[in-house]
C-alpha cells in the first residue's frame, strides 16, 4: 500500500479514535473526521463512499489491532508454560479485556451507538473463523472444516460476544475481567473439544 494512503487511512483511524472517546459514531461527521485528521474531504471520498463505509474499515481496524494483541499475548506466555489451546486462547481473550479497558469511554460510545450490531456481527464473524482455522490446522483437515465444526465455531463466538456485552453492562467491569475471560475460555474449550 501506498505510503500517502497508509498515512490517511491512520489518521483517520486516529481522528475517530479520538473523536468516538467523546461521542457516538452517528454525532460524528465526515467533515469532523477530516478536520480531526488533516486531511480533505475529497481524499476521504476517494477512498470511503460514506461514513458507514468507512466504519467497516474503522471496525476492522479494531480487530486487527486486538488480533495483533493477541499475537503478542501469546508470544509473551512464560517459558514453561504449555502452549495449549487453552493458554493461547486465555491470553488472547486477556488481551482483547485489556484493549476494551484501556478503551473505555471509546467502547462505552460504540456499544451505545446503532454502529454496535454490525462491529459486533464483525468481530463475531472473526472470532469463529479464527476458532475453525485453528481448530483445522490441529485436526489436519482443510478449512473450514466439516460443517459441526463451522457451527460449534460459529456458536462458540456468538457466545463470547453475549458473554462480552453482560460483562460489559456490570458497574465494576475491571473488576468482572478475570472472570470474563475464564467463563469465555471455558464455553470455548467445551464447545471446540480442545
Amino acid at each position: 500500500m501506498d505510503l500517502r494512503v497508509r498515512k490517511t487511512y491512520s489518521a483517520l483511524i486516529a481522528a475517530c479514535t479520538d473523536l468516538m472517546s467523546d461521542m457516538r459514531f452517528e454525532d460524528i461527521t465526515v467533515a469532523m473526521l477530516c478536520d480531526r485528521a488533516m486531511i480533505r474531504r475529497t481524499t476521504f471520498y476517494k477512498h470511503f463512499a460514506d461514513k458507514s463505509e468507512f466504519f467497516s474499515f474503522y471496525v476492522d481496524s479494531l480487530r486487527g489491532d486486538m488480533v495483533e494483541r493477541g499475537r503478542l499475548a501469546i508470544d509473551e506466555l512464560e517459558p514453561g508454560v504449555a502452549h495449549t489451546a487453552f493458554a493461547e486462547r486465555a491470553a488472547i481473550l486477556d488481551a482483547m479485556a485489556d484493549y476494551f479497558l484501556e478503551h473505555e469511554t471509546l467502547m462505552d460510545n460504540i456499544f451505545s451507538s446503532s454502529t454496535c450490531g454490525m462491529m459486533l456481527v464483525v468481530i463475531c464473524e472473526k472470532m469463529a473463523q479464527s476458532f475453525n482455522e485453528k481448530a483445522a490446522h490441529d485436526l489436519r483437515i482443510e478449512a473450514p472444516g466439516p460443517d459441526d465444526l463451522i457451527c460449534r465455531c460459529e456458536f462458540a463466538a456468538g457466545g463470547i460476544i453475549r458473554l462480552l456485552l453482560l460483562w460489559w453492562d456490570q458497574e465494576d467491569r475491571r473488576f468482572g475481567k478475570d472472570e470474563f475471560v475464564r467463563t469465555c475460555n471455558q464455553l470455548a474449550e467445551r464447545l471446540l473439544g480442545e
